[in-house]
């Protein structure tokens, strides 16, 4: 296995960790926000920040 390889595999890992949070919190939104978990913007900052997570992961693997 190649290191391009490995870099490839962890950065799969990665970018499934950070889509799977972000499915998470839309899965469980209305309860995340009726909750008191999450203000709306906090939410809002938490889906950018993840956002944000994901290009950097998708860029570094080009």
């Amino acid at each position: 296995m190649t290191k391009a390889m490995i870099d490839s595999d962890e950065g799969l890992k990665d970018r499934d960790e950070v889509l799977e949070e972000m499915r998470s919190l839309f899965r469980y939104e209305d309860e995340l926000l009726k909750g008191n978990w999450y203000s709306e913007t906090d939410f809002v900052e938490e889906v950018v920040a993840l956002a944000k997570e994901l290009l950097d992961i998708s860029t570094q693997n080009e």
